[in-house]
């Protein structure tokens, strides 16, 4: 996701130069009294912006994956119980980075895999800062150059290429 964002948009991505990769952001005094954590780290934070994203594989938060036929009573309710604190945690998460004036925007591999997901998730965050900030300024600029390209489906193409095991590219043409 992070070498679309800062891809040029003539070479498939979105022009947005200035990213950070997990980062931790600290917390100001009042929330670290009521927190357990010194700071929250957003998976990528767009530097000009008061965005982020948190992105999350299929792998976060399975419940597919747990098989109960294996497992007793208690087994079971353990496992639900760790995947009930990880959702816990990450809208803490979320909660915690926007009070510190970062918003922050999940992305799942859904988004990735629909049609237009991340293009749509990408504008979401050019929206949030336009609507919080009253300006995205040349961020939102190349975005949306991004999106009216012609590329817009060669770069679905080439996210569908880097999931083979679900077939990549045979998921379809624009």
């Amino acid at each position: 996701m992070s070498l679309f964002l800062v891809r040029d948009v003539g070479d498939l991505g979105y022009g947005i130069k200035g990213i950070t990769l997990n980062e931790r952001e600290g917390f100001a005094q009042e929330l670290r009294r009521n927190s357990s954590a010194s700071g929250r780290i957003p998976d990528i934070s767009v530097d000009d912006l008061p965005i982020g994203f948190n992105y999350d594989g299929y792998g976060h938060l399975d419940l597919g994956s747990i098989d109960i036929s294996s497992l007793s009573e208690e087994e079971l309710k353990g496992k639900l119980t760790a995947v009930r604190e990880k959702y816990v945690d990450d809208l803490r998460r979320n909660r915690e980075l926007l009070a510190q004036g970062r918003i922050v925007l999940p992305v799942v591999a859904e988004d990735l895999i629909q049609r237009g997901g991340l293009d749509s998730a990408v504008l979401e965050a050019v929206l949030a800062a336009e609507r919080f900030l009253g300006s995205s300024g040349k961020i939102g600029i190349q975005v949306r150059r991004a999106l009216a390209s012609e590329s817009a489906a060669k770069r679905q193409q080439l996210i569908w290429s880097l999931y083979p095991w679900l077939g990549g590219t045979s998921l379809g043409a624009y």
